[in-house]
């Protein structure tokens, strides 16, 4: 039923709203673009490389970039003292911040090792604080 502007207002029971779309259903552009994909992909492919094989630098990029995958990150190779204690992990921080300040390790590169290290100093933290616990109640017990 309209009201006064030719308007007619939402229903408030749900029963009869729309329930959308069906879950999993494609909207019709992605539709169309695999479809143009699927057809004229290829063709478009061969343009694009015998663009780059007559030197078009933008062609080359587009190439280039789909054949390799982007470098995300590389292996750090660092020689660290035993970082089992904390007079090791004191001396691996140093070690980190030698490396980075002599330009071997990027600033990012140290900063995620040290990282590292702060966990494993949580972590002997934590060993520490439950023995000493252990060690308090056993005393308070015994």
């Amino acid at each position: 039923m309209a009201n006064k502007t030719g308007v007619t207002p939402l229903t408030k029971d749900p029963t009869k709203r729309g329930r959308g779309r069906v879950k999993g259903s494609q909207n019709k552009l992605t539709m169309l673009l695999k479809e143009l994909a699927t057809e004229r992909g290829p063709a478009v492919a061969n343009v694009i490389y015998d663009a780059a094989e007559k030197g078009d630098m933008q062609a080359c990029k587009l190439v280039l970039e789909r054949l390799t995958p982007p470098v995300r990150e590389l292996p750090v190779t660092i020689d660290l003292p035993d970082a089992t204690t904390v007079d090791g992990l004191i001396a691996a921080n140093g070690v980190i911040i030698a490396a980075v300040s002599k330009g071997a390790l990027t600033i990012t590169e140290g900063t995620g090792l040290q990282t590292l290290l702060n966990n494993q100093y949580k972590v002997l933290e934590g060993g520490d604080l439950e023995q000493r616990i252990a060690a308090l109640e056993e005393q308070q017990n015994g």
